[in-house]
């Protein structure tokens, strides 16, 4: 089992051991523990703006931010690849 976080948009923003803490005399902060052990935080005054959830796997290829969490299921963003070519000025 391992935590996700998601915003309102139903976004996962990332995956690992999450919870909810006060950190340094602030409250509502969530702390993230990736699995390969970074860890950071998120503010946020508005607590009903993230959600956290607990799921039995992630998909293969996840990353944070590229799969929705809808109900219990995961869906694949469609997110546009970077324009590639060169920026060289003729």
């Amino acid at each position: 089992m391992i935590d996700i976080v998601k915003d309102t948009k139903d976004i996962v923003r990332d995956a690992g051991e999450i919870k909810r803490i006060d950190y340094q005399g602030e409250t509502n902060i969530i702390k993230v523990v990736r699995q390969d052990g970074y860890t950071y935080y998120i503010g946020t005054d508005d607590r009903d703006y993230w959600d956290i959830i607990r799921v039995d796997n992630l998909p293969d290829d996840f990353m944070p931010g590229n799969y929705y969490y809808v109900g219990n299921e995961w869906l694949k963003r469609d997110i546009p690849s970077p324009i590639t070519g060169s920026t060289e000025n003729i």
